[in-house]
Protein backbone atom coordinates (compact mmCIF):
# COMPACT_ATOMS: atom_id res chain seq x y z
CA UNK A 1 0.00 0.00 0.00
CA UNK A 2 1.22 3.63 -0.67
CA UNK A 3 0.91 5.59 2.69
CA UNK A 4 1.15 9.38 3.37
CA UNK A 5 2.18 10.69 6.83
CA UNK A 6 1.29 14.54 7.18
CA UNK A 7 3.75 15.80 9.67
CA UNK A 8 5.40 13.59 11.37
CA UNK A 9 8.87 15.39 12.17
CA UNK A 10 10.27 13.43 14.66
CA UNK A 11 10.54 10.65 12.12
CA UNK A 12 8.71 7.63 14.94
CA UNK A 13 5.58 7.16 12.58
CA UNK A 14 8.13 7.01 9.84
CA UNK A 15 10.46 4.25 11.46
CA UNK A 16 7.66 2.01 12.74
CA UNK A 17 5.96 1.41 9.03
CA UNK A 18 9.40 0.37 7.91
CA UNK A 19 10.13 -1.60 10.79
CA UNK A 20 6.46 -4.09 10.16
CA UNK A 21 6.87 -7.04 8.13
CA UNK A 22 4.33 -6.10 5.80
CA UNK A 23 5.83 -3.08 5.75
CA UNK A 24 4.13 -0.41 2.88
CA UNK A 25 4.85 -0.12 -0.68
CA UNK A 26 6.29 3.47 -0.44
CA UNK A 27 5.37 6.00 1.98
CA UNK A 28 5.67 9.83 1.52
CA UNK A 29 6.56 12.20 4.81
CA UNK A 30 5.72 16.10 4.28
CA UNK A 31 7.07 18.12 7.31
CA UNK A 32 7.30 21.41 7.40
CA UNK A 33 9.69 22.33 9.71
CA UNK A 34 13.69 20.98 8.10
CA UNK A 35 14.52 22.05 12.20
CA UNK A 36 12.60 19.29 13.71
CA UNK A 37 13.70 16.88 11.18
CA UNK A 38 17.59 17.91 11.99
CA UNK A 39 17.26 17.75 15.40
CA UNK A 40 15.01 14.53 15.91
CA UNK A 41 17.58 12.63 13.34
CA UNK A 42 20.32 14.13 15.87
CA UNK A 43 18.55 13.50 19.26
CA UNK A 44 16.13 10.94 19.07
CA UNK A 45 17.74 8.23 17.22
CA UNK A 46 16.42 5.98 19.69
CA UNK A 47 12.55 6.89 18.58
CA UNK A 48 13.35 6.64 14.97
CA UNK A 49 16.24 4.68 14.14
CA UNK A 50 18.41 7.08 12.28
CA UNK A 51 15.27 6.89 9.28
CA UNK A 52 15.66 10.64 8.34
CA UNK A 53 19.27 10.57 7.67
CA UNK A 54 18.38 10.36 4.37
CA UNK A 55 15.40 12.28 2.80
CA UNK A 56 14.75 10.13 0.32
CA UNK A 57 15.63 5.99 0.32
CA UNK A 58 13.54 2.88 -1.75
CA UNK A 59 10.82 2.95 -0.08
CA UNK A 60 10.17 6.28 1.32
CA UNK A 61 10.50 10.19 0.42
CA UNK A 62 10.58 12.91 3.07
CA UNK A 63 9.28 16.03 1.42
CA UNK A 64 10.26 19.77 3.45
CA UNK A 65 7.05 21.67 2.42
CA UNK A 66 3.56 22.49 3.88
CA UNK A 67 1.11 19.21 4.13
CA UNK A 68 -2.10 21.49 3.10
CA UNK A 69 -0.34 22.38 0.21
CA UNK A 70 0.86 19.21 -1.02
CA UNK A 71 -2.73 17.80 -0.71
CA UNK A 72 -3.91 20.37 -3.09
CA UNK A 73 -1.16 19.82 -5.88
CA UNK A 74 -1.57 15.74 -5.37
CA UNK A 75 -5.34 15.76 -5.72
CA UNK A 76 -4.67 18.30 -9.00
CA UNK A 77 -2.56 15.41 -10.19
CA UNK A 78 -5.31 12.79 -9.33
CA UNK A 79 -3.00 11.19 -7.19
CA UNK A 80 -4.23 8.27 -5.37
CA UNK A 81 -3.20 6.51 -1.74
CA UNK A 82 -4.21 4.26 0.47
CA UNK A 83 -3.54 4.76 3.94
CA UNK A 84 -3.09 8.60 5.53
CA UNK A 85 -1.63 9.52 9.04
CA UNK A 86 -2.72 12.93 10.23
CA UNK A 87 0.61 13.55 12.85
CA UNK A 88 -0.01 17.72 12.78
CA UNK A 89 -1.31 20.19 15.42
CA UNK A 90 -4.31 18.52 17.97
CA UNK A 91 -7.39 19.80 17.67
CA UNK A 92 -8.71 22.74 19.69
CA UNK A 93 -10.17 22.43 23.33
CA UNK A 94 -13.09 24.47 21.80
CA UNK A 95 -15.52 25.66 19.32
CA UNK A 96 -14.44 28.99 17.83
CA UNK A 97 -11.39 28.44 16.83
CA UNK A 98 -10.49 29.32 13.12
CA UNK A 99 -8.19 26.38 13.55
CA UNK A 100 -11.73 23.79 13.12
CA UNK A 101 -12.34 25.20 9.44
CA UNK A 102 -8.76 24.25 8.66
CA UNK A 103 -9.04 20.77 10.11
CA UNK A 104 -11.86 20.24 8.13
CA UNK A 105 -10.58 21.71 4.52
CA UNK A 106 -7.64 19.93 5.31
CA UNK A 107 -9.37 16.38 5.71
CA UNK A 108 -11.21 17.46 2.63
CA UNK A 109 -8.13 17.42 0.64
CA UNK A 110 -7.12 14.05 2.33
CA UNK A 111 -9.94 12.22 1.87
CA UNK A 112 -9.88 13.48 -1.79
CA UNK A 113 -7.00 12.02 -2.87
CA UNK A 114 -7.62 8.49 -0.88
CA UNK A 115 -9.07 5.51 -2.89
CA UNK A 116 -12.37 4.30 -1.99
CA UNK A 117 -11.92 2.02 0.85
CA UNK A 118 -8.79 3.70 2.14
CA UNK A 119 -7.80 5.09 5.65
CA UNK A 120 -7.34 8.23 7.22
CA UNK A 121 -6.14 7.96 10.70
CA UNK A 122 -5.02 10.18 13.14
CA UNK A 123 -5.65 11.19 16.91
CA UNK A 124 -8.49 13.38 18.74
CA UNK A 125 -7.73 14.66 22.31
CA UNK A 126 -7.63 13.35 25.63
CA UNK A 127 -11.12 11.54 26.91
CA UNK A 128 -11.62 14.33 29.46
CA UNK A 129 -11.53 17.19 26.31
CA UNK A 130 -15.25 15.97 25.58
CA UNK A 131 -16.57 19.52 23.41
CA UNK A 132 -13.64 18.91 21.80
CA UNK A 133 -13.86 15.61 20.51
CA UNK A 134 -17.70 15.73 19.75
CA UNK A 135 -16.82 18.78 17.74
CA UNK A 136 -13.81 17.49 15.77
CA UNK A 137 -16.76 14.21 15.47
CA UNK A 138 -19.37 16.65 13.79
CA UNK A 139 -16.39 17.79 11.42
CA UNK A 140 -15.77 14.49 9.79
CA UNK A 141 -19.71 14.03 9.34
CA UNK A 142 -19.65 16.67 7.54
CA UNK A 143 -17.07 16.10 4.87
CA UNK A 144 -17.26 16.17 1.34
CA UNK A 145 -17.31 11.94 0.43
CA UNK A 146 -19.08 9.37 2.96
CA UNK A 147 -17.27 8.13 5.43
CA UNK A 148 -17.76 5.29 8.18
CA UNK A 149 -15.76 6.26 11.29
CA UNK A 150 -14.29 4.31 14.15
CA UNK A 151 -12.36 5.72 17.25
CA UNK A 152 -10.06 3.69 19.79
CA UNK A 153 -8.73 4.67 23.20
CA UNK A 154 -5.26 4.01 24.15
CA UNK A 155 -3.40 5.22 27.76
CA UNK A 156 -0.30 8.18 26.21
CA UNK A 157 2.68 7.52 29.03
CA UNK A 158 3.86 10.89 28.32
CA UNK A 159 0.69 12.49 28.61
CA UNK A 160 -0.52 10.34 31.71
CA UNK A 161 -3.55 10.43 30.35
CA UNK A 162 -6.06 8.37 27.76
CA UNK A 163 -6.37 9.56 24.06
CA UNK A 164 -8.63 9.14 21.32
CA UNK A 165 -7.91 8.26 17.81
CA UNK A 166 -9.79 8.07 14.77
CA UNK A 167 -10.09 5.75 11.97
CA UNK A 168 -11.78 7.52 9.17
CA UNK A 169 -12.63 5.09 6.25
CA UNK A 170 -13.70 6.69 2.79
CA UNK A 171 -16.71 4.71 1.13
CA UNK A 172 -17.34 6.29 -1.85
CA UNK A 173 -16.39 9.74 -3.71
CA UNK A 174 -19.31 11.43 -3.04
CA UNK A 175 -22.01 12.14 -0.15
CA UNK A 176 -25.54 11.69 0.11
CA UNK A 177 -27.12 15.06 0.85
CA UNK A 178 -31.38 14.90 1.00
CA UNK A 179 -30.33 12.08 -1.22
CA UNK A 180 -28.06 14.04 -4.09
CA UNK A 181 -24.86 12.78 -3.82
CA UNK A 182 -22.40 16.33 -2.95
CA UNK A 183 -19.47 15.66 -5.57
CA UNK A 184 -16.07 16.55 -3.46
CA UNK A 185 -15.75 20.93 -2.56
CA UNK A 186 -13.32 21.07 -6.03
CA UNK A 187 -16.44 20.14 -8.01
CA UNK A 188 -18.93 21.41 -6.09
CA UNK A 189 -17.68 24.71 -6.55
CA UNK A 190 -17.20 24.14 -10.48
CA UNK A 191 -20.62 23.39 -10.21
CA UNK A 192 -21.81 26.51 -8.63
CA UNK A 193 -19.57 28.42 -10.34
CA UNK A 194 -20.69 26.99 -13.68
CA UNK A 195 -24.92 27.61 -12.22
CA UNK A 196 -23.72 31.14 -11.42
CA UNK A 197 -22.26 31.12 -15.46
CA UNK A 198 -25.76 30.19 -16.45
CA UNK A 199 -27.66 32.11 -14.10
CA UNK A 200 -25.74 35.42 -15.11
CA UNK A 201 -26.65 34.08 -18.86
CA UNK A 202 -30.41 33.90 -18.02
CA UNK A 203 -30.50 37.62 -16.32
CA UNK A 204 -28.45 38.88 -19.67
CA UNK A 205 -31.02 37.25 -21.98
CA UNK A 206 -33.61 38.42 -20.11
CA UNK A 207 -31.99 41.77 -20.11
CA UNK A 208 -31.58 41.82 -23.55
CA UNK A 209 -35.40 40.88 -23.90
CA UNK A 210 -36.30 43.59 -21.80
CA UNK A 211 -34.12 45.93 -23.91
CA UNK A 212 -35.88 44.35 -27.19
CA UNK A 213 -39.23 44.47 -25.85
CA UNK A 214 -38.52 48.58 -24.91
CA UNK A 215 -37.17 49.08 -28.54
CA UNK A 216 -39.85 47.14 -29.95
CA UNK A 217 -42.31 49.24 -27.83
CA UNK A 218 -40.44 52.27 -28.93
CA UNK A 219 -40.46 51.47 -32.70
CA UNK A 220 -44.39 50.85 -32.53
CA UNK A 221 -45.29 53.95 -30.79
CA UNK A 222 -43.22 55.85 -33.95
CA UNK A 223 -45.09 53.98 -36.38
CA UNK A 224 -48.73 54.53 -34.41
CA UNK A 225 -47.07 58.57 -34.23
CA UNK A 226 -46.18 58.68 -38.19
CA UNK A 227 -49.58 57.12 -39.02
CA UNK A 228 -51.37 59.71 -36.46
CA UNK A 229 -49.70 62.29 -38.88
CA UNK A 230 -50.57 61.06 -42.02
CA UNK A 231 -54.05 60.61 -40.98
CA UNK A 232 -54.08 63.89 -40.09
CA UNK A 233 -52.56 65.15 -43.53
CA UNK A 234 -55.17 63.10 -45.01
CA UNK A 235 -57.68 65.19 -43.26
Amino acid sequence: KEVVILGGGDGALLWELMQEANSPKFVTMIEIDETVIRACNQFLTKVNGGVMEKLEGDKHKIVIGDAYEWLVQARKEEKKVDVILGDLTDVPLYSGSRMWQFIHDLINQAMAILNVGGKYLTHGNGINARQSLKIFEEVLSTLDCEVEVTSTQAFVPSFLETWTFYQVTKKSETRLVNGDAKEHTENANGTAEEKDEKAAKAEADKTDDGKEKVNGEKDATKVEEKADKKDEKEV
